[in-house]
């Protein structure tokens, strides 16, 4: 199971995303810089940003919860009848 972590680059989702991890889930990450932003070496990193659709699909893909940072959310996936989850429509 895969939890997309956004807002990872802040304390508080630094901390998430770095706990989870130590966890065993399997973590990716969105950031808009990710080339800057350092995490363990078993979180996934997704170069995406919330204004930017195809970068936050690419980023969705294939995970199960989503921890909203941004907006303080979490999200429960899968997709629903649209193939979108209600968070991405909620930004498009």
């Amino acid at each position: 199971m895969t939890i997309l972590v956004t807002g990872a680059t802040g304390a508080v989702g630094a901390g998430l995303s770095t706990r989870l991890s130590k966890e065993g889930l399997s973590v990716r990450v969105m950031t808009r810089s990710p080339e800057t932003s350092p995490f363990p070496k078993d979180v996934q990193v997704a170069k995406g940003d919330f204004s930017d659709l195809t970068s936050l699909r690419s980023a969705v893909e294939g995970a199960f919860e989503a921890a909203d940072l941004k907006s303080a959310e979490l999200i429960d996936l899968p997709f629903r009848s649209s193939n979108e989850p209600a968070f991405m429509r909620s930004y498009a």
